[in-house]
């Protein structure tokens, strides 16, 4: 019987041997696609968020992760530099939502001191919804900036550009929503550009957010249109119609 299977062994060797690479082969690429099963391009494009544009994303795209609450959101902005005289959808001294996700996160601009916040909800002890916010004073303009939030339980992490900007552990774990998020807001849009939102159900680690931030940052053009030629295109058929209608008298 032994004697069997050693020439049984003997004969089929090359065989056994390409079969075992392949199925290493096989094991890594489930490793792998089952790691990142849980990525979803959110938004694969870029454009400026003005007037009532709007992007709704559904749950089935923002899958939960499989313990805990652990998630990776990154997205690419550019924020105009804008006066208060700009036609806002609302009061230009209000909060401005580039990313509406009830929390898990929002982003939110203020254009009269030029900062950036990133909101993350949580339960307080007293079992209140409360939001924790990342404060990001005198934000660039004019350029392509990612920030890339990673929650992994009670700890989270935001990036900028690919570097860890700052970290906070919450007192209690972060809600995640189950709501629609908003990409703009139809009634707060702040009148900037935004660019490629990815999503992952895991918590990206360090030199993970590097590689996405220099895999995306190509992506992105470095010249776009200003607020006011975007205004003008959208609006020249409108133009047109009133200055013909003018020369007819």
């Amino acid at each position: 019987m032994l004697e069997d299977i050693q020439y049984f062994f003997e004969d089929h060797k090359k065989l056994i041997i390409a079969l075992s690479i392949l199925l290493v082969i096989f094991i890594i690429l489930m490793v792998f696609l089952f790691r990142d099963g849980g990525h979803k391009v959110l938004y694969n494009s870029n454009q400026l968020f003005y007037n009532n544009k709007q992007i709704l994303i559904g749950l089935e795209k923002l899958p939960p992760s499989e313990d805990n609450i652990r998630y990776t959101m990154s997205v690419f902005v550019r924020v105009n530099n804008l006066d208060g005289n700009t036609a806002w959808t609302e009061d230009q001294s209000y909060s401005k939502y580039i990313i509406n996700n009830y929390g898990s996160p929002n982003i939110v601009y203020y254009r009269e001191t030029g900062m950036i916040v990133v909101e993350i909800a949580y339960k307080s002890n007293d079992g209140i919804n409360e939001m924790y916010e990342f404060k990001l004073e005198y934000f660039p303009m004019q350029k392509w900036i990612q920030l890339c939030v990673v929650v992994n339980g009670r700890y989270i992490e935001l990036y900028k550009n690919g570097e860890l900007l700052t970290a906070k552990k919450l007192d209690t774990t972060p809600v995640k929503t189950r709501k629609m998020m908003k990409i703009g807001d139809n009634k707060k849009n702040y009148n900037g550009y935004i660019g490629l939102i990815d999503y992952y159900n895991r918590a990206l680690n360090p030199d993970e957010v590097k590689k996405l931030f220099n895999k995306r940052i190509k992506r992105l053009p470095k010249n776009v249109l200003t607020y006011e030629q975007s205004h003008y295109l959208d609006n020249k058929d409108t133009i047109k119609g009133k200055v013909d209608k003018i020369k007819k008298f």
